[in-house]
């Protein structure tokens, strides 16, 4: 798991955008380092601003996700990219790494308000530290073709199992907890095997957004999906 013990999905969502970030904090991390430094869902950034809700244990922003969860705000059609089921390579690496925000989407929330009792939180804490899911989901997809091509080429002995498990469940339970009910139209007969699920809409949170606000609220500066 990370540290701390596509605009349509044909597109990394903000690619070229983070890019230019990525490289100007990298520069930037450089020069702190120079001198014996190191630092360390259309969302608000006033953390000040949060809706308790409590039948979910959430806490969104107020002012631009009215409820308990981010609206669903505009129709994406699943297209087939070929590039995120490649073998490991510089570029494929790439375009998987850039879909993380920076800080990896670990982020603090201040302790201002009563917060849900949930796993592992302190409530004597003024700040608290959260990873926000999707990112986890990411990462955890990732971890599976990782281990697919390790296994493929024999390296066996580079794929943790239990991390494996982890990730199957995690992701098996959040694909169940999200449901999401788009029709993927059959084809006619012959052609009337299933579906490919490429070229249907499906109604999406703003990833760019999230992204974002994320960055804002970074725990740390660091990079990457592993």
């Amino acid at each position: 798991m990370p540290e701390l013990s596509t605009k349509g999905y044909n597109e990394v969502p903000g690619r070229s955008s983070k890019a230019h970030r990525l490289q100007g904090l990298h520069g930037e991390e450089s020069s702190l380092r120079l001198f014996g430094s190191s630092m360390r869902f259309c969302w608000c950034p006033m953390l000040g601003s949060w809706l308790h809700c409590s039948s979910r244990g959430m806490y969104i922003p107020r002012n631009r996700f009215p409820g308990c969860r981010p609206e669903f705000r505009t129709t994406k059609l699943f297209e087939f990219e070929t590039l995120y089921g490649e073998p490991l390579s510089p570029e494929a690496e790439k375009a998987w790494d850039e879909m993380m925000p920076i800080g990896r989407g670990f982020v603090t929330i201040q302790n201002d308000t009563a917060l849900p009792d949930q796993p592992g939180l302190n409530q004597s804490l003024p700040e608290q530290h959260a990873m926000i899911s999707v990112f986890h989901q990411l990462h955890c997809i990732y971890m599976t073709r990782e281990g697919y091509y390790a296994a493929r080429e024999g390296n066996v002995d580079q794929v943790s199992a239990a991390h494996l498990m982890h990730c199957w469940d995690y992701l098996r339970q959040t694909v169940m907890c999200f449901a999401d009910t788009a029709l993927e139209w059959i084809p006619a007969p012959p052609n009337d095997k299933g579906s490919t699920g490429w070229g249907f809409g499906h109604q999406c949170h703003d990833f760019d957004a999230i992204s974002d606000w994320a960055e804002e609220n970074r725990l740390k500066t660091t990079f990457g999906i592993h």
